[in-house]
């Protein structure tokens, strides 16, 4: 498929732009450069009159639109210059509109173009003084942060950043009617309620409140802005602010958290194998590890069930009468590593695989050789030594043997690495050691073979990703 070509050309004084030699003999030189690379030429999008050190120009600006909505391939400048005289709008340009929406960029007189690894490379250059110029405005911006913490001044700002319980008024926190949710939040962990819990009895008791979900509220926990502290950069200091909470409810808090962390740490999430691989057949939902059961002798028990059947959280809850069983974890994890271990994979023709790999490989360098072809053709235009004619039809000729093996080449190298990577795959699950790997070995293997394990009360149902 031919890249949809959009022209760039821009003069700055209003007497070049009436006079139209320089627009005029910019786009002409464009267009040729296009029919020579076999580029659908789209538009042509022309600045007269307008100085390229700002970004305001109103044929830009259709450009940039058009480009964000997908009508162009590749734009052509006639000079670096013509698309912009700052480094800074340069490389924005180039980073964020055209690489950032896959359009290449070429400057015809520099030999700027992005398509190749010089082109890049040059970009590369351009970044290096940008990021100069951003790390002191960032250097700026943190000393400024860190004085103001330093100040007992929260540096938060704008819509969203401000902790629940207070607003931002003339660059203070001033406690709002939110902080008596705050105070329920710590009141209510304290007194052994977990996050999902607090979020249910928060709005059954504020109804007319917008209430976070339980994760939300970790974050409200750990907060130590609620004891009239500012941080910045890991480090707290005194804030101005009023305090919401005691420092001692707080520190007891913060010791809750740090227990149930290294439990669940070193005692639960080490024990799940098949996390976020399993489906419940029967309503549709994630089935999650719900934890401890219950104590038994020999330690404790682990469990998978469905978000349904737990009635938590609300917005995981696919049908709340969903008649699946809980499934102990040890048992569940037992079945599926055997229906793993024993399972029989059908393996690839190894031989029509490095078949395909090589003719890739030989289609490469035809092109390349065609490359090489177009590229003398531009260079006998540029100098006049062939007539244009006789170049454009060999350049067409060139471009449709190209267009040709590009198809081919695509088309092949997906079969020929699709193939492979199965085959390294299938070859990892029989050659894997179960019986002396761990449980995060045993999981990442699993997690790389399968995409989803639908589990039944009494059976299950295997949907590989390979």
């Amino acid at each position: 498929m031919k890249l949809r070509a959009a022209i760039y050309v821009r003069v700055s004084t209003t007497e070049q732009a009436e006079e139209g030699f320089s627009i005029k003999a910019q786009t002409e030189k464009l267009k040729n450069f296009a029919n020579a690379k076999d580029y659908n030429f789209v538009k042509t999008y022309t600045d007269p009159g307008f100085s390229g050190a700002k970004l305001e120009r109103p044929a830009l600006k259709e450009l940039i639109n058009d480009i964000e909505k997908g009508f162009i391939d590749i734009v052509l400048v006639y000079k670096l210059d013509r698309l912009s005289r700052s480094q800074k709008n340069t490389l924005y340009l180039i980073e964020d509109v055209f690489l950032k929406n896959s359009v290449q960029f070429v400057s015809m007189q520099e030999s700027f173009d992005t398509s190749t690894s010089f082109g890049r490379a040059m970009i590369g250059v351009l970044s290096v003084f940008a990021q100069l110029e951003r790390d002191a405005i960032t250097e700026r911006m943190q000393m400024g942060a860190k004085e103001r913490a330093k100040a007992g001044l929260y540096h938060g700002s704008g819509a969203g950043t401000i902790p629940t319980g207070y607003d931002y008024v003339n660059g203070e926190l001033v406690i709002n009617e939110y902080s008596d949710v705050v105070k329920d939040v710590f009141e209510l962990y304290v007194n052994g309620l977990g996050l999902n819990a607090i979020s249910v009895k928060l709005k059954e008791k504020y109804p007319s409140k917008k209430i976070s979900r339980g994760t939300v509220l970790g974050g409200i926990l750990d907060n130590d802005v609620y004891i009239g502290k500012v941080k910045y950069a890991g480090k707290s200091y005194e804030g101005k602010h009023e305090a919401i909470i005691s420092e001692k409810q707080y520190n007891i808090v913060k010791a809750i958290r740090t227990r149930k962390s290294d439990t669940y740490k070193n005692q639960t999430h080490k024990k799940y194998m098949l996390t976020g691989l399993l489906r419940c057949a029967y309503c549709g939902g994630r089935v999650a590890r719900s934890g401890v059961s219950r104590v038994k002798s020999n330690g404790l028990e682990f469990y998978y069930e469905c978000y349904s059947r737990r009635k938590s959280p609300a917005h995981m809850i696919k049908d709340p009468n969903c008649p699946s069983k809980r499934h102990k974890n040890t048992e569940i994890e037992y079945d599926v590593i055997e229906f793993v271990k024993n399972i029989r994979f059908n393996h690839d023709n190894k031989n029509e695989i490095n078949n395909k790999i090589d003719e890739v490989t030989t289609m490469k360098k035809e092109l390349n050789s065609l490359d090489s072809q177009i590229d003398k053709m531009i260079e006998l235009y540029q100098v006049s030594a062939i007539p244009m004619d006789k170049i454009n039809t060999k350049i067409s000729d060139l471009n449709r043997k190209k267009e040709s093996l590009t198809d081919k080449i695509k088309n092949l190298k997906l079969s020929s690495i699709s193939k492979v990577n199965r085959e390294e795959k299938i070859k990892e699950v029989e050659s894997f050691d179960w019986d002396n790997s761990d449980i995060p070995q045993k999981a990442n293997l699993l997690k790389s073979v399968i995409d989803e394990i639908i589990i039944y009360n009494d059976t299950f149902e295997i949907n590989w990703s390979i």
